[in-house]
């Protein structure tokens, strides 16, 4: 919702919907380098269509052939635009923990 005002009248709210496309998670890699990769970038859309969500939990674990590189998990806001594409916000650092396999 978009609250516009309104020169000598009262503000009006204007509902915005905007388009969806595709799975609201998605997950990406990036290697290091195209062959004898020694790192991949992960990076994880998640909720990109803006739902309320309450308590959510995004579990993606370590495979066996897989190591954690300590201080590397960074999370951000994600900002889902009208068309349905998103772009990299702010880096949180808050509202959400960070917890190992268990």
């Amino acid at each position: 919702m978009i609250t516009t005002p309104i020169k000598g009248r009262a503000k009006v709210g204007i509902p915005i919907i905007f388009q969806t496309s595709g799975s609201t998670i998605e997950k990406k890699g990036i290697p290091n380098r195209a062959y004898n990769t020694e790192s991949i970038e992960w990076n994880v859309e998640f909720n990109k269509y803006l739902e309320t969500i309450n308590n959510a939990v995004l579990s993606d674990p370590i495979q066996a052939d897989q190591e954690l590189q300590a201080g590397s998990i960074k999370v951000y806001k994600l900002i889902t635009k009208l068309d349905g594409s998103t772009t990299v916000g702010e880096e949180l650092s808050s509202g959400f923990t960070i917890e190992k396999n268990r």
